[in-house]
């Protein structure tokens, strides 16, 4: 009983953002969001989404199926809604897998929802991108493998998580930081690198080359130039997890020792964002679900210790 109020509290919370973010959208996001999927199929868009095929190239198909029965711009909204939905949902379920690690269902529960009240955010200030929704799902399972030493289901999840964004190198830091570094583990580790770099550069060669929208200095003046931006980039921020940043913080203290090793992947993260990202676009937060729920939740309940 407990598994089926769990499955539809989850499914409920990813419903709602699900049918807000696929049907509750102005017409010049529909059209961006086509645009952006069909320049990635056909290796048309700028660097570098044309380089996260995992999403656009499996739904691609399906659409164009779908498109038999109805018209393709029909097709492709409705299957993105059930993506959206699905992916969504499995988010959920992998956070509170990896929280059940160290928490009961009840207060891995509070976890995920607290996170799930607070999506809507991360959905602002972009029009296409659906990899975003997946990293989280891949980051969480990855550290509950790791956890339990499926080496060889990592490596396959790092190659599909690799497809999706080149972020998963940072499955590959998960690993060094919570293993031993003894001549085994640093092995596989190299084994892992050299999974991710056989990825990246093949979908690199299959894609061809690619202008990017922005270089850095680009970036670092859209991100600086308005203050009122940065206003609105900081308030994202901080409504992203409300006081659950400031619990976080507290509990990294009490927080079991494979929690606070994945805590040191966090600034090298988050140094990513401030210099390659845009800061108006909170979804580029959302891989560290993972670290930083657990830390939040070992402030308020007492975690089982590794």
């Amino acid at each position: 009983m407990r598994t089926l109020v769990l499955w539809g509290l989850l499914l409920t919370a990813a419903g709602v953002t699900a049918y807000d973010w696929s049907f509750r959208v102005e017409g010049p996001t529909r059209q961006a969001r086509l645009d952006g999927h069909r320049g990635i199929v056909t290796r048309v868009t700028w660097a570098p989404e044309r380089y996260r095929v995992l999403v656009p190239y499996s739904l691609d198909p399906v659409i164009r199926l779908a498109s038999r029965w109805m018209p393709y711009e029909k097709a492709f909204g409705r299957v993105y809604a059930v993506f959206y939905l699905l992916s969504i949902a499995w988010m959920f379920v992998a956070l509170h897998r990896y929280l059940r690690e160290f928490f009961t269902l009840e207060q891995a529960l509070v976890g995920v929802l607290a996170a799930a009240s607070t999506l809507p955010m991360t959905l602002r200030y972009y029009d296409y991108s659906p990899y975003s929704l997946l990293e989280p799902s891949f980051f969480a399972v990855a550290l509950v493998w790791i956890r339990q030493r499926r080496f060889a289901s990592l490596a396959m999840l790092l190659f599909i998580a690799t497809l999706n964004r080149e972020t998963a190198i940072f499955i590959i830091f998960f690993y060094f930081v919570t293993v031993p570094l003894d001549r085994r583990h640093i092995q596989i580790g190299a084994g892992y690198l050299a999974i991710w770099a056989a990825v990246f550069y093949a979908v690199r060669w299959y894609a061809g080359e690619a202008r990017r929208y922005f270089d850095l200095e680009t970036t670092w003046h859209g991100n600086t130039h308005s203050m009122e931006q940065l206003v609105i980039a900081a308030s994202s921020w901080v409504l992203l997890l409300g006081a659950l940043w400031i619990y976080a913080a507290m509990g990294v203290s009490r927080a079991p020792w494979f929690v606070r090793r994945t805590a040191l992947v966090f600034p090298i993260y988050l140094v990513t964002i401030l210099v390659w990202g845009m800061w108006l676009e909170v979804r580029l937060l959302l891989p560290m679900y993972p670290i930083l729920l657990p830390l939040a939740l070992s402030y308020l309940f007492e975690a089982r210790r590794d």
